[in-house]
């Protein structure tokens, strides 16, 4: 998504707003008043030392913050979307004011998309270390690949035959 939102589409929306801006009569005032939109990023949780032990709630804390990193995902993707909307409208009225805020509010959401992404890949990989079959068919998959893996090429790490 981030890739989507380079340079290349800034310009040509600030062209957009500028030969709108020509054609409508830039506006005084912007037709809609520019936004600061922010989104605050959630920490991680932490897991609790007090459930280290306990493999049970340990997956469950586990399949919790997977479901959260992917609302937040599902979020951002929305959010992204809803500003380039936003910016293309803003930039045919004309306001390249708004166009280009809205778009950096789309780039900065497009960026932490990508870095809820990677969070949610941590989360899967750890609940795999943990229990792959929490994750259902996709856990039975990866478990069967890896088995297949192991038979195969047996343990590749490198060690000293002295």
């Amino acid at each position: 998504m981030a890739a989507l939102l380079e340079d290349g589409v800034e310009q040509d929306l600030f062209t957009l707003a500028t030969l709108a801006g020509v054609l409508h009569g830039v506006p005084d005032q912007p037709a809609c008043p520019t936004t600061t939109k922010s989104f605050t990023s959630p920490s991680e949780p932490v897991p609790s030392p007090d459930h280290e032990d306990d493999e049970e709630e340990r997956i469950a804390e586990l399949k919790l913050r997977e479901f959260e990193a992917g609302h937040r995902i599902r979020s951002l993707i929305h959010q992204v979307s809803d500003a380039v909307g936003e910016a293309q409208a803003a930039a045919e009225r004309g306001d390249r004011e708004r166009a280009l805020s809205e778009f950096h509010f789309a780039k900065e959401a497009a960026r932490e998309t990508s870095i809820a992404c990677d969070s949610w890949q941590r989360i899967l990989a750890e609940l795999y270390e943990v229990s792959p079959g929490s994750l259902g068919a996709v856990g039975q998959l990866w478990s069967g690949f890896e088995a297949f893996l192991l038979s195969e090429y047996g343990n590749t790490s490198k060690t000293d035959d002295k």
